[in-house]
């Protein structure tokens, strides 16, 4: 916008400088603009931009006495003011043309006219909107449907809404706004505004909400930006919440008792250990008293022996004490072969412990891991379950 110290008074060699920018000027701005100067008759220069023009305003076509080069003049210095976008049949929604002027005075400080910059104000949301309707059409499918107003009216609506809502004229474009609908408060207290539309209202049967939102410039509300929310979708939403809220929770329940599960197996694991500890020290003292036995069975055979040799000597009275010492020989035998038998067995009964005591140990180790395993996913299904009933929360007020 222009405007300060500079523009508070223009000489008439100061006009003659803006207008050889003119073309320039007026193309700077956003949405275009028109350089409009005028004695105090008349216009007498007009440069329009390409996106923007103002057709009543013409060279040679008089002041108006209400007019904006007047309103200039009165207040002898630089000023703004919007002129709705209705007087120059622009129908928009809330489009206003914006005057930016100031007098311009002659050598002797008299008024001979007044230089002044036209250009539109537009709301960011109004020109968007043929776009992002149509693009929020496609991807909603419906759950969510906008429409524009201006102070007065519905001016515009999404293709969904012309289509789907074609029996409810109240939200058709051309509709009248109320003061107690949402698109009335909003635009009255500027401010966001919903209203909640039970089932039976609109065709369909289907609950809705409608959610009106100001359309702000320069501190007016030029209108509203109004959106149709399918309260059908809340429900589902709000069902599949509480679905989700139950299967963790059944989850849960699940984990826990996986967690007491590898508790017990743990447990079980560390006593079966000791068992095998307890094994392995019993086959130890076994393997001892087999070493014990064998040593016998040598003095048992060297006893036999010397006792043959005695009844050797005894003669024809030693006889039958030579058939005893015999079978104190045979016997000796026999229990060497037995401990040697014993000592084997207990070679293979200690492998199988060791290779018993290995698994133990890494089934042990393994049930610790998942126990701790357990507990961390246990952790999460607690966190997601508190998220999950926060959003069951929640959307109760949907």
């Amino acid at each position: 916008m222009i405007g300060g110290e500079l523009m508070n008074k223009l000489s008439i060699s100061d006009v003659e400088s803006l207008k050889k920018a003119a073309s320039f000027l007026v193309n700077m701005f956003e949405d275009g603009a028109c350089m409009i100067v005028t004695d105090l008759n008349k216009i007498v220069f007009k440069q329009k931009s390409n996106q923007f023009d103002l057709p009543e305003y013409e060279v040679g076509v008089a002041n108006q006495d209400d007019g904006f080069a007047q309103q200039i003049i009165k207040t002898s210095g630089f000023i703004t003011f919007d002129l709705p976008g209705e007087v120059f049949n622009f129908n928009e929604v809330g489009f206003k043309v914006c005057f930016a002027g100031t007098p311009i005075f002659d050598e002797e400080d008299n008024i001979v006219g007044t230089w002044s910059m036209a250009y539109p104000i537009r709301h960011d949301l109004v020109k968007a909107f043929s776009t992002f309707g149509e693009i929020i059409d496609i991807i909603l499918k419906g759950r969510m449907s906008f429409y524009l107003t201006d102070k007065k009216r519905i001016t515009d609506a999404t293709k969904y809404i012309k289509l789907n809502y074609s029996e409810v004229a109240a939200i058709q474009p051309g509709a009248e706004l109320t003061s107690e609908g949402a698109a009335g408060v909003a635009i009255a207290k500027k401010q966001l505004t919903d209203v909640r539309i039970p089932r039976g209202v609109f065709a369909g049967g289907t609950a809705c909400e409608i959610a009106a939102y100001p359309l702000i410039v320069n501190d007016d509300a030029i209108g509203s930006l109004c959106a149709i929310i399918d309260r059908e979708l809340n429900e589902e939403i709000k069902e599949q919440i509480n679905m989700l809220r139950d299967s963790i929770q059944q989850i849960a329940s699940a984990v826990e008792e996986v967690a007491i599960s590898v508790t017990d197996v743990t447990t079980q694991q560390s006593q079966l250990s000791l068992q095998v500890e307890k094994i392995a020290e019993a086959s130890e003292k076994i393997e001892n008293v087999s070493g014990f036995i064998t040593a016998v069975a040598d003095e048992t055979k060297m006893l036999g022996l010397n006792a043959a040799i005695e009844a050797a000597r005894a003669g024809e009275a030693g006889r039958g004490f030579s058939v005893v010492a015999e079978e104190i020989r045979k016997l000796s035998e026999q229990s060497k072969q037995t401990v040697a038998e014993i000592i084997s067995s207990i070679g293979e009964i200690k492998e199988q412990i060791e290779l018993t005591s290995e698994v133990a140990v890494k089934t042990e180790s393994a049930a610790e891991q998942q126990a701790a395993a357990t507990q961390e996913i246990n952790a999460s299904v607690e966190e997601i379950g508190a998220l999950a009933e926060h959003l069951a929360n929640q959307a109760q007020d949907l």
